[in-house]
C-alpha cells in the first residue's frame, strides 16, 4: 500500500486532515462516517473506523465544559 502525504489545514482553531479518496477506496471505507482518533506513541495517531454512528447520536444537551451529566 503506498504512502499518502496530505496537508493539515487550519481554520479558526481547528486542524483538519483530508484522507485521500484513493486511501478510502483501498481501505473500503466509503460508507464510514465516523472514526476514532487515538494517540499512539509520542508522534503518531491511530485512526480506526467506527461504523455504528447511531450510537453516537444523542438528544441530551452538551455541557459547555465537556463533562458528562
Amino acid at each position: 500500500m503506498p504512502k499518502h502525504l496530505t496537508k493539515i489545514s487550519k481554520f479558526g482553531g481547528q486542524h483538519r486532515l483530508t484522507i485521500p479518496k484513493l486511501l478510502i477506496d483501498e481501505m473500503k471505507w466509503k460508507g464510514v462516517e465516523y472514526v476514532f482518533l487515538e494517540p499512539h506513541g509520542k508522534y503518531d495517531v491511530l485512526i480506526r473506523r467506527f461504523i455504528d454512528g447511531e450510537s453516537l447520536r444523542t438528544d441530551r444537551k452538551a455541557d459547555p465544559d465537556g463533562k458528562d451529566p
